[in-house]
């Protein structure tokens, strides 16, 4: 009997994604949000923790809605751009995992922000890759991108994402110069800002740069309870390399928009991940990193389905659950 956890129905995803969240959810539940000081913030950044501090409850709801919208839009990336050969749901699966499974990320509304400004940006950008000039969807999707680090210092390596799409893309002289422009616009509107009302426009450049080097706590191995997220970590680490191995084999008969946007996938994973080279990276940065992983991770379970795959993901599934609970 083949076993194929790529085909797996909506509605078995639908639970198992509930449950999974409930078990993660249920942890973050019960912690109190991470509050930083006014210098340790990026100026939106710092109006989040003060509605986290202020509404404790109501920011976490919010944290459990992005996080099922954030799952939705990577569903929608992949469908429109049919990047797989068949449909499947697993990237929201494995999105949630990343984001939540291993470690419950510090500043979760903040970093989820992020992530959806990131995401919207990507598909934005995507819808761009056409055969006629896109500008409005060039400067919507760079404008987005650059809003990014005014919630989250370590997505400043995810800005370089933007220029690397215009070249896999082939855009135009123009479509580049309209992509560079709306990715800076939303720095520069905050420098203004802070211009007017009294501070050095240089301010949200000094304070970015200053936090990338704040060393913030990730994961530590403290103890024997905390090998299960380590083992998550490894065991996810060996499913990318395998599908990176898989997309080169399957490059030849794929379709150039979906062949592109696994690139696009490939590189805002070395972004993402390159931003944990920073002192200032957090259990915040998983729900960034996930974005391209999980659009990544599949592409093993398609090309090679079976017993093996079938096993790898009870794996991955049970020491992310077990990493919650223990």
């Amino acid at each position: 009997m083949r076993v194929d956890i790529t085909r797996q129905p909506l509605e078995l995803t639908f639970v198992l994604f509930v449950i999974l969240l409930a078990i993660f959810q249920g942890r973050a539940f019960l912690t109190s949000p991470w509050a930083l000081s006014m210098s340790e913030t990026m100026p939106l950044e710092l109006l989040v923790e003060k509605f986290s501090l202020r509404w404790s409850l109501l920011e976490k709801i919010a944290s459990l809605l992005l996080l099922l919208w954030n799952a939705l839009i990577i569903l929608r990336i992949s469908t429109r751009n049919m990047m797989y050969v068949s449909r499947t749901y697993l990237p929201c699966i494995f999105y949630l995992i990343i984001s939540y499974g291993i470690i419950p990320p510090d500043n979760r509304l903040s970093a989820l922000l992020t992530a959806y400004l990131l995401l919207k940006g990507t598909e934005y950008l995507s819808s761009s890759f056409s055969r006629t000039p896109r500008f409005d969807c060039l400067f919507q999707g760079s404008l987005l991108i650059g809003t990014t680090i005014l919630f989250h210092a370590s997505a400043v390596t995810s800005l370089l994402i933007v220029p690397i799409a215009m070249v896999l893309f082939q855009r135009s002289g123009r479509e580049i110069f309209v992509a560079l422009v709306s990715l800076l616009l939303p720095v520069l509107i905050c420098g203004y800002i802070y211009w007017i009302i009294g501070q050095e426009f240089t301010y949200p450049f000094v304070q970015l740069w200053n936090l990338l080097f704040i060393p913030q706590e990730f994961l530590t191995l403290h103890s024997g309870q905390e090998i299960a997220p380590l083992v998550l970590c490894g065991l996810l680490i060996v499913l990318l390399i395998l599908s990176i191995i898989n997309l080169r084999v399957m490059a030849r008969n794929m379709r150039t928009r979906a062949y592109k946007l696994h690139l696009y996938m490939l590189w805002l994973l070395l972004l993402t991940g390159g931003a944990l080279i920073f002192p200032c990276h957090s259990g915040a940065d998983l729900s960034i990193v996930a974005i391209p992983a999980s659009l990544l991770l599949p592409v093993f379970f398609i090309r090679t389905p079976g017993w093996l795959s079938a096993i790898l993901y009870i794996l991955i599934l049970v020491s992310a659950i077990l990493s919650s609970i223990l």
